[in-house]
């Protein structure tokens, strides 16, 4: 009996474990930081955005609304892509858990970003 009690119960810790891991869904738990630089380009403020996974899954091919976003300095194409109204980030490739892709654009205001889809990857 006392055997049997602590296999369900080494089971039910092993199945907790292996589930728990991932929380995310593909485009909640980022986090968008945005402060000017202090620099100016064509004299419109240059804005830093940190895009931060906030969570523990890896998270690759993140695309980003960017509907109406506007820039008068080129955006880094290994960090962000525009196509039409959306945007890949980071080229596409793995954002680690918690590990964070940064650029920086010019434009009168920050731009709201949202993510729009990712994939999620759980180890």
């Amino acid at each position: 009996m006392a055997t049997s009690t602590l296999f369900v119960f080494a089971f039910v810790m092993l199945f907790l474990a292996t589930q728990g891991n991932c929380q995310c869904d593909a485009v909640s738990q980022f986090k968008f930081i945005q402060i000017p630089t202090g620099q100016k380009i064509q004299n419109k403020p240059e804005w830093n955005i940190t895009v931060t996974n906030d969570c523990l899954c890896t998270r690759d091919y993140i695309k980003l609304d960017c509907n109406g976003f506007q820039t008068v300095e080129k955006v880094d194409p290994l960090k962000l892509v525009i196509t039409g109204t959306e945007g890949l980030l980071n080229n596409g490739d793995v954002v680690r858990g918690y590990e964070s892709v940064s650029f920086t654009y010019a434009w009168d205001s920050p731009f709201q970003f949202k993510v729009i889809s990712s994939l999620i990857g759980c180890s």
